[in-house]
């Protein structure tokens, strides 16, 4: 499947929104698609918010030097496999300090492909507070289509991430609902607007016209072909 977009907006500028509004921060390390995605947040104003740094291991002693990746994984599963991947997601996440990391390597062609790793495969992972996820696609034939859809699905597999991690209500939220008690909503019910990517400021400037919010409003999810 391909990612085409979310109700006028990129993946990555859903990305970009969650991670301001919730004052969290990014760092990427990018292989085969040589600093794709870091281009695509990096595009977007406001980036500097939350966007720490991003590196282009190419090199396998960039992935080590840089990133700390093992040397043993490289020589045991090679560049292209999901310990690399996950390796340099969470190198990328102790280098910079971020958050959330991304991270990916793989086979842009047209040549280094074999039967096991055929050209398009990509390995591609994401480091959280918690945990790393790390997930490998098969991205096509043509090396700018795999660059391009590598991107999407890595910056997908974190916009997955994000959704499912609960945030505290904000402070500005909590000050908002303490002026005059809980009038229009439960704190339950403005944690679920945050989540659902109601912005805030909307919410301040409604409820401060006295306008009842009684559902919030939700993200439909991704349109695929």
């Amino acid at each position: 499947d391909n990612i085409i977009g979310m109700e006028g907006s990129t993946i990555e500028q859903r990305v970009h929104e969650f991670l301001i509004s919730r004052g969290e921060t990014l760092a990427v390390a990018e292989s085969c698609t040589g600093g794709s995605i870091a281009s695509k947040f990096t595009a977007m104003a406001g980036a500097s918010t939350y966007f720490l740094a991003g590196v282009v291991s190419y090199a396998n002693s960039a992935k080590c030097n840089i990133l700390g990746v093992d040397n043993e994984f490289i020589q045991r599963d090679g560049a292209v496999s999901e310990s690399v991947a996950r390796a340099m997601a969470e190198g990328a996440r102790k280098v910079s300090g971020a958050d959330y990391a991304i991270a990916t390597t793989g086979i842009a062609g047209p040549t280094g492909g074999s039967e096991q790793k055929p050209v398009g495969t990509v390995w591609m992972a994401v480091a959280t507070p918690e945990k790393t996820i790390a997930v490998v696609r098969n991205c096509g034939t043509d090396r700018s289509q795999i660059i391009s859809r590598a991107s999407a699905y890595a910056i997908e597999l974190l916009y997955n991430e994000l959704k499912k991690r609960k945030v505290k209500t904000s402070a500005k939220v909590k000050l908002l609902l303490d002026k005059d008690g809980i009038a229009n909503n439960s704190a339950e019910q403005i944690q679920e607007m945050i989540e659902n990517e109601f912005a805030f400021d909307n919410f301040k400037s409604q409820y401060e016209k006295g306008v009842m919010i009684n559902e919030p409003t939700r993200a439909d999810g991704l349109h695929r072909v």
